[in-house]
């Protein structure tokens, strides 16, 4: 639900031309988030092409894994088809994502703000 809903907000903004968001409205629902599946694995697979650490990652722990690509993959829209550079945009936003964390959990106890 959540990639056609997406498309379709998307569909009724004004970015798409007309026969753009004619042919949404026409699409299968099940093909457009297998689409969306495909997609994401092979985002996936490009991360890991392009971060070979993350191998071991997975092999340590899949889901923790498949969790922070979820979050990147949802806040990071797709902008490169090269392995290095996403994993690069991948790196960037943990990175981000660290420095939010630090911030919203304050300094540590004891410690001036």
């Amino acid at each position: 639900a959540g990639a056609l809903a997406g498309a379709q907000a998307s569909a009724d903004g004004a970015r798409l031309a007309a026969a753009a968001r004619a042919a949404l409205a026409e699409a299968d629902p099940d093909g457009l988030r297998l689409a969306g599946l495909l997609v994401k694995k092979l985002r996936f697979e490009r991360l890991l092409a392009g971060a070979p650490a993350l191998r071991a990652a997975l092999d340590a722990d899949p889901a923790a894994l498949v969790a922070r690509f979820r979050r990147y993959d949802a806040a990071v829209p797709a902008r490169t088809r090269w392995p290095r550079e996403e994993a690069g945009d991948f790196a960037a936003f943990e990175a981000a994502e660290a420095t939010r964390t630090a911030r919203r959990s304050g300094p540590p106890p004891g410690r001036p703000p």
